[in-house]
């Protein structure tokens, strides 16, 4: 089983970058097609924890995006950015924002 080199990050860690090799997300995608609900979380100690509905709908949205070669940005609801960071995340310049 080959491992995958941690993810790419910035500014925080906040926004994490799809990985080099999409393959890994090509095999999830179509897990997601054929299963329609929540499954288990298992840990390499073969540890088993259900999936709440909620964090597996958000699983699916970042390996949607993911595999379409896109970087990822998961915040927690009323979190303010700065105009400049507001620029910076959507790649445009600062006076685009406002």
């Amino acid at each position: 089983m080959a491992t995958t080199p941690p993810a790419t990050v910035s500014h925080g860690e906040d926004v994490v970058f799809p990985p080099a090799d999409l393959n890994q997300l090509l095999d999830l995608a179509s897990f997601f097609d054929r299963h329609t609900g929540p499954g288990l979380l298992l840990g390499p100690d073969g540890e088993r924890i259900p999936l709440p509905d909620e964090v597996y709908h958000v699983l699916r949205q970042v390996v949607d995006v993911m595999r379409q070669g896109k970087a990822t940005l998961i915040a927690p609801q009323g979190l303010l950015l700065t105009t400049q960071e507001a620029a910076d995340f959507l790649g445009v310049s600062r006076p685009h924002t406002g």
